[in-house]
C-alpha cells in the first residue's frame, strides 16, 4: 500500500491505471504514422511480482482489445 497524504491506495492498482494511460497516449501518437507501432517493451525492474502488470492485459477490456502480452521475462 502507498500512503500519500491521507489517501491510501494500492500501488499495483495505480500502476495499472498508469499503464492504461500510457498505452492510450502511445495509441494516440501512433495514429497517422507511416509505420504503425508493432511492439511495446515494458521494463519492470523493482516490481517483486509482475502479475499485476500482466493482469492489466486481461482485465481491462480497452487494453485487451488493442494490445497483446507476448511474454514476461
Amino acid at each position: 500500500m502507498c500512503a500519500h497524504g491521507n489517501v491510501f491506495r494500492c500501488v499495483c492498482c495505480s500502476l495499472r491505471k498508469d499503464i492504461v494511460k500510457a498505452f492510450a497516449e502511445i495509441e494516440k501518437r501512433s495514429k497517422g504514422r507511416e509505420k504503425p507501432i508493432d511492439a511495446i517493451i515494458m521494463e519492470t525492474t523493482g516490481l517483486a511480482d509482475p502479475a499485476p502488470v500482466a493482469f492489466t492485459f486481461f482485465a481491462n477490456p480497452w487494453v485487451a482489445n488493442r494490445f497483446k502480452l507476448d511474454s514476461i521475462m
